[in-house]
C-alpha cells in the first residue's frame, strides 16, 4: 500500500568513483564509509523476570555514505558537434553493502520472501554501456536451481552456483545491461525452485560503464524540508503470527517480543500469546499520509542478550536492513534506541519487523519513529 514506488534508500548509499590506474579490474572504490546501524542509550535497565528466548537466526543488516573522488575526463566532439564524455567506469554499491549477509531460507518455491538491496546514484540509463551486478554469496551450491535475482522488476536473472560453494563462500556477477534506471535501483534475491532455499547474499553493488562526466550521484538527496515526524507504537502495528509474539503493556517497561516457550503466557497483557515453537511473526506498522522527504528510521526496543543474534530484520518500504538488539554481555539488558537507516519516503509507507524466516530467534519492538533530515 505504498503511493511511491522508487524509493532511495540511504545509510546513506556509497557510490563510489571512477576509473584510477592503482584501482583492482579498472574499477576505483574510493572513500568508502563503514558505519553500520548503530544505537543510542534508552532508559530503563535491567527489567522484571524478562529472560524471553532467542536461537540460532536468520538475517541481514544496514550501512552509511561515501565519498567520491573523479578524475577529469577527456571529451570528443559526436556527429552533432557536441563534446561527448569518454566512459567511465564507475561502482555503486548498497545501502548495506558493509553490513552482514542477509540470509532466505524458506521451504516454498512459491514464497514472495526476498532479500532486497537498495543502490543509489545511478546515472541516466541512456547513458550506461554495461552493468554488472556484483555480490558476495554463500551456499550456492544448486546451479540453476539455487534462486533469482530481479533488477527493478526486471528478469529473473539465475543466482550463479556451483557444487564446490556448499557450506562455503563465493563472489558473483551478472550482466544486467539494460535493467538499471535513474538514480535509485532495487535489487530481489528470491527462492529457486527446489523444496528448501537457502543461500546469504552481501556485499551488492553495480559495476556500470557510463558516458558520464563524473560517477558522482546528483546532489539533490531528496530533503523536501517538508517533512513531518511520525511515531507508532507496537500496539498500532497488524500483526501475522500474533500468538509468537508477547505483549508486557507494563508502565515503563512497554513492549512486545517474539518467544517460543509456555513460560511467557502470563507475561502476555491481552492474553493472545499461544507459542507454536517457531517463534515466528512480522509487526506491521502503517504510516499513512507521509510526507515526500528524507527520513531517519529509529526502532525502540529491549535489547537483551539473547535477542537474535543476526539482528532484527527490518524492511522499509520494501528495502530490507538489520537492526542490532542483542546487549554487549550476558545479564545486560536495558531499552534502545537503534537506527536502521535513512530512506526517502511519500505517501502510505509500510515498516515491518520480520520475524518470520530461518530458526528460531527473538526480535522486540516498542515504538517505530520516522524523523525527517
Amino acid at each position: 500500500m505504498q503511493m511511491r514506488r522508487v524509493v532511495s534508500v540511504g545509510l546513506l548509499g556509497s557510490v563510489l568513483g571512477c576509473s584510477d590506474p592503482g584501482a583492482v579490474d579498472g574499477f576505483a572504490t574510493l572513500g568508502a564509509a563503514d558505519d553500520g546501524g548503530s544505537s543510542t542509550s534508552g532508559s530503563t535497565t535491567g527489567g522484571p523476570g524478562d529472560d524471553d528466548p532467542t536461537a540460532d537466526a536468520s538475517t541481514s543488516g544496514a550501512d552509511p555514505t561515501a565519498a567520491v573522488t573523479t578524475l577529469p575526463p577527456t571529451t570528443a566532439a559526436d556527429e552533432t558537434g557536441f563534446d561527448v564524455p569518454d566512459p567511465l567506469d564507475c561502482v555503486y554499491r548498497s545501502t548495506t553493502f558493509d553490513a552482514p549477509m542477509q540470509e532466505l531460507d524458506v521451504t516454498d518455491p512459491n514464497s514472495d520472501l526476498r532479500l532486497s538491496f537498495s543502490v543509489p546514484g545511478l546515472p541516466d540509463p541512456s547513458l550506461v554501456q554495461s552493468a554488472v551486478l556484483h555480490f558476495d554469496a554463500y551456499d550456492a551450491d544448486h546451479p540453476g536451481e539455487e534462486g533469482i535475482i530481479e533488477v527493478n522488476g526486471a528478469g529473473p536473472y539465475d543466482i550463479p552456483a556451483d557444487p564446490g560453494n556448499d557450506n562455503g563462500s563465493s563472489q558473483s556477477q551478472v550482466d544486467v545491461t539494460g535493467a538499471l534506471v535513474e538514480g535509485n535501483n532495487r535489487i530481489d534475491f528470491g527462492p529457486g525452485p527446489l523444496d528448501r532455499t537457502f543461500y546469504r547474499i552481501g556485499a551488492v553493488e553495480l559495476r556500470v560503464v557510463a558516458q558520464v562526466e563524473s560517477c558522482d550521484a546528483p546532489d539533490d538527496t531528496g530533503d523536501t524540508g517538508n517533512g513531518v515526524q511520525q511515531e507508532m507504537h507496537y500496539s498500532e502495528a497488524e500483526y501475522t503470527g500474533r500468538n509468537n509474539w508477547v505483549w508486557r503493556c507494563q508502565p515503563g517497561f512497554d513492549y512486545a517480543y517474539t518467544a517460543a516457550n509456555a513460560k511467557h503466557v502470563p507475561t502476555d497483557c491481552e492474553g493472545l500469546y499461544a507459542p507454536d515453537g517457531s517463534a515466528h511473526g512480522t509487526a506491521i506498522f502503517h504510516f499513512l499520509d507521509v510526507v515526500e522527504d528524507d527520513y531517519l528510521v529509529e526502532i525502540h526496543a529491549y535489547h537483551t542478550w539473547n535477542r537474535n543474534p543476526n539482528g532484527a530484520r527490518i524492511i522499509v518500504d520494501g528495502v530490507t536492513g538489520l537492526v542490532q538488539q542483542r546487549s554487549d554481555a550476558e545479564g545486560e539488558s536495558s531499552f534502545e534506541t537503534a537506527e536502521w537507516g535513512v530512506a526517502h519516503l511519500a505517501g502510505d509507507v509500510d515498516i515491518v519487523l520480520d520475524s518470520s524466516q530461518g530458526g528460531y530467534a527473538s526480535d522486540a519492538v516498542s515504538w517505530i519513529r520516522i524523523t525527517p533530515l
